[in-house]
């Protein structure tokens, strides 16, 4: 029985390392991030406990990595830029600084966003 166990708890890494690890490592956290979530029941369980505080923590490492690559991509004269980024890395809890005034928005900025069509590999 104990072998069982072990076995599922390998092959249950195996799986969070392709859905949750291996886009963390190539920058595509929020996608990781999703998948993780998706997981979060199977992850409750106290056998999982550490597998599931690992894979959080590549995703965190992750985010704040790519929020500091993305701090630098933009420039002053472009607030609309600054202002994704800096919901990104609050996000992360990272800090980045958020523009003053954006032209053309008037009031807080809401973003509102949905995939569809797409399968799960893409």
């Amino acid at each position: 029985m104990e072998r069982l166990l072990h076995e599922s708890v390998e092959g249950t890494r195996g799986h969070l390392e392709a859905r949750v690890s291996a886009p963390a490592q190539q920058g595509r956290t929020l996608t990781a991030e999703h998948s993780l979530r998706r997981k979060q029941a199977l992850s409750a369980h106290s056998e999982l406990a550490h597998l599931a505080t690992d894979m959080e923590s590549r995703v965190q490492a992750s985010g704040k990595a790519s929020c500091q690559r993305l701090k630098g991509l933009g420039s002053d004269d472009s607030p609309r830029w600054r202002e994704l980024v800096f919901r990104y890395c609050s996000h992360w809890q990272e800090y980045a600084s958020r523009p003053s005034v954006v032209p053309g928005v008037f009031g807080a900025i809401m973003w509102d966003r949905s995939v569809e069509g797409l399968s799960e590999t893409q």
